[in-house]
């Protein structure tokens, strides 16, 4: 390996520590950073799959758990941007 793919390997993984740390101490993530962390693997699983062929295949549910996450993320957002549904109006029959 050589040395600038170790310091940057190196570099991922004490990031990803710091991540997992902050993550536990504000309790939670917010929609912006759970988005920007799974860019961030994303770019992650493309470059390990310059392992090789067998490599893609093996990374393949990888890839198909993150979209699904992806598309829950997105549908999460969506969900907040339209605010709380409201239920219509119940409309009492007169006399009762």
């Amino acid at each position: 390996m050589t040395s600038l793919l170790r310091t940057r390997t190196a570099a991922l993984l004490q990031a990803a520590g710091d991540l997992e740390d902050a993550v536990r101490r504000t309790g939670g993530w917010t929609t912006e950073a759970a988005d920007e962390t799974l860019d961030a693997v994303d770019v992650a699983l493309t470059a390990l799959q310059r392992l090789g062929p067998e490599a893609r295949d093996v990374l393949v549910p990888a890839q198909d758990s993150l979209n699904g996450l992806q598309c829950l993320l997105l549908r999460q957002q969506q969900a907040l941007e339209a605010g709380p549904a409201v239920p219509p109006a119940r409309r009492v029959p007169r006399g009762a």
